[in-house]
């Protein structure tokens, strides 16, 4: 109903049937609807935090305001959060995916993988790129595009690489840069896992087992480097550690979490439940990590130095064990209500979680999180101006009131401008990727009874295409008139798997 209702608004509206489809797919329901609501939650959680990042910009008294009102501002003050959510969603839908086309083909096809992955990503990247250098220009503002480091946005390593002076270019896009270096990484270890599991199959352990294993180990790993970093790294307690959380080892462990979720759903679906959790020790899990996530939500994660914790600029034996596992406790919180969500173990959060009301707002979150800056910061200045100066500075409530005010209306400002990203930018650039592979295929001249699986790598893994984030995670990459459109443009012949040199080392890691 509300795809017909959505294709009867884009008549009325005069949509192009060019897009159309896109307009109707920001109301169709993903696979894991759950993640909508997650994905939603996320991208507001983090646009209320740069909203009070930037609020002092207006009325400098703020920031005194945001210390004396902790507590009536702590879920935005706590939006850092949200980029581990992001974190956690992409690798809950990227080990989901990668599973079950290991299981449906004994092979990860790599080049197709990351070919999906770039142009998800990359053309919203450059497009905004272009928006801010413009509406810079236009406002006559200060141009942080072009830096002298802005290539390192392009390259996606600004996590990494530091400049003679601070890059301000597109400046949210240090999280991206990190969730792609760790997509990079994830069909390598399905490689590792295929080649464990060879060895060890007179344990009868399979390739996903194995790369349960690693989950697990990489998890524990990036909590070592953070406890390595805070023991050796000389910082005052009261100042944020930009490696710590910009640099891919300290923030891994979130994704590593969603993927160990997404891989153990994927087996479990496969398995008709079996080896479920005894009943009170799910229970007591679920309460920690309900527990984990409610704290999350009211005190912050958003640097090592919580507030109840401060000891006047010295480090301590307690920052050190909170900065080592808070995030990483988080994330592991996180993907384990999502793998309730999955499992059918908790259909009441599920069911709230999957409101059809949180699908346009997770559809639009990858562009509302890259073009939050241009619509906040520079078009909305005026209105922001007015409302954080309209209450005075003697009233802390009216001034409480005022920063809410204002972080709605960034919410909401950054709406239209993702709007037409999403139609102009994000869907086109999937489909160019969708194309470029069907061409491949095609090149390869694979064997005809190969051919769904060259089909797969365009309109198979669906939600592998959402996984963002932001961030993300978006929605499904194609529908059915998507995908004849696409085949009607190619050769008949076109078939056959777009493979690659880590096929042959993945096809030997199937459950013996």
């Amino acid at each position: 109903r509300t795809l017909v209702g959505t294709g009867i608004v884009a008549s009325v509206m005069g949509i192009p049937p060019f897009f159309e489809s896109s307009f109707r797919s920001l109301f169709s329901e993903a696979q894991f609807g759950f993640c909508d609501g997650l994905r939603a939650l996320a991208v507001l959680w983090v646009c209320s935090y740069h909203a009070c990042l930037i609020a002092p910009m207006s009325n400098p008294i703020l920031s005194t305001v945001q210390q004396q009102a902790r507590l009536s501002l702590s879920i935005p003050l706590a939006g850092s959060a949200g980029v581990d959510m992001f974190f956690v969603l992409s690798g809950f839908l990227i080990g989901s995916s990668l599973h079950s086309e290991l299981v449906r083909t004994g092979h990860v096809r790599y080049g197709a993988f990351l070919c999906r992955r770039f142009f998800r990503i990359a053309p919203a990247i450059y497009s905004t790129l272009l928006i801010t250098i413009l509406v810079s220009a236009a406002m006559g503002k200060v141009q942080y595009c072009p830096s002298p480091t802005w290539w390192q946005n392009l390259f996606l390593v600004n996590n990494h690489l530091k400049g003679p002076e601070p890059n301000f270019c597109l400046v949210q896009t240090w999280s991206i840069a990190v969730e792609f270096q760790q997509y990079l990484a994830t069909p390598l270890l399905f490689c590792l896992a295929s080649a464990m599991a060879r060895v060890g199959w007179a344990w009868n352990t399979s390739t996903a087992r194995c790369a349960l294993l690693l989950c697990v180990v990489g998890w524990a790993a990036c909590c070592g480097c953070r406890l390595s970093h805070l023991l050796s790294a000389p910082f005052n307690a009261l100042v944020p550690d930009s490696d710590l959380y910009l640099r891919t080892q300290y923030r891994c462990a979130p994704y590593l979490a969603g993927l160990f979720a997404g891989i153990a759903s994927a087996r479990q679906r496969k398995q008709a439940a079996a080896g479920a959790l005894p009943a009170l020790f799910r229970a007591a899990l679920s309460c920690s990590a309900a527990a984990v996530v409610a704290y999350a939500a009211l005190c912050g994660i958003d640097n090592p130095k919580p507030w109840w914790l401060s000891s006047d600029g010295v480090i301590t034996t307690p920052l050190i064990v909170y900065g080592t596992f808070a995030r990483p406790l988080f994330g592991a919180s996180l993907a384990y209500m999502i793998y309730l969500c999955a499992s059918g173990s908790a259909p009441r959060l599920a069911w709230v979680l999957g409101w059809p009301v949180w699908r346009p707002i997770a559809r639009l979150s990858y562009s509302m999180y890259l073009l939050q800056a241009v619509s906040g910061a520079d078009l909305l200045a005026p209105a922001r101006d007015a409302i954080l100066t309209a209450f005075g500075n003697d009233s802390v409530p009216l001034l409480v009131l005022a920063m809410y005010m204002w972080v709605a209306l960034y919410n909401l400002g950054s709406v239209p401008l993702a709007f037409l990203s999403y139609m102009l930018v994000e869907r086109p650039g999937m489909r160019l990727g969708q194309y470029l592979l069907q061409l491949r295929c095609c090149s390869l001249g694979s064997p005809a009874t190969q051919k769904q699986d060259c089909r797969d790598d365009s309109e198979a893994n669906p939600r592998d295409l959402e996984a963002n984030d932001v961030n993300d995670d978006m929605e499904e990459a194609s529908t059915s008139a998507d995908v004849s459109v696409l085949e009607s443009s190619l050769p008949e012949d076109c078939d056959g798997p777009v493979t690659s040199d880590v096929d042959a080392s993945l096809e030997g890691g199937r459950s013996k």
